[in-house]
């Protein structure tokens, strides 16, 4: 019998998947603007570029659109 190998979720995408379950479970909505990056990052005890990553998996997916250099807001 041979093991398989488990796939590892990075970092951004464990993020990505809890952002997507709070907009289904309407505690982010359509128009609110999401937290800074440096805030998000405290947030989720992560580093900045791991928050970076989430944001273009998101606004690549349509489900946020960056508003100006700083500011996302969800789709």
């Amino acid at each position: 019998m041979g093991l398989k190998k488990v796939a590892k979720k990075k970092t951004y995408e464990l993020i990505v998947e809890e952002i997507k379950t709070l907009i289904q479970n309407e505690e982010l909505n359509s128009g609110q603007r999401l937290p800074t990056i440096k805030k998000l990052a405290e947030n989720y005890n992560v580093g900045q570029a791991s928050i970076r990553e989430t944001l273009v998996a998101l606004e690549v997916e349509g489900i946020i659109q960056r508003r100006n250099c700083r500011v996302y807001e969800i789709v």
